[in-house]
């Protein structure tokens, strides 16, 4: 028997425009592209999206955090 689990996570609240406002990013699409994803999945991210793992990798490494610990809200998805 095949299963398949998922989870939903969502970064800390206020998480993404703290990062565009600290490392000075001009906009979304700028710091879409340092983080990895989409003008349009910053703002998903900021909405409580789930991020990638290549993103979560890439704001660890912006923000110099050598764990994930700014993903909160897992939950098993349906």
């Amino acid at each position: 028997m095949n299963m398949t689990i998922s989870f939903k996570a969502a970064l800390e609240p206020g998480l993404i425009d703290r990062l565009k406002s600290d490392h000075r990013f001009s906009s979304d699409e700028a710091l879409g592209t340092a983080i990895r994803c989409t003008s349009a999945e910053v703002d998903e991210l900021r909405r409580g999206g789930t991020p990638s793992y290549a993103t979560a990798l890439a704001i660890a490494a912006i923000t110099g955090r050598d764990r994930l610990d700014f993903i909160c809200r897992v939950t098993q998805a349906a």
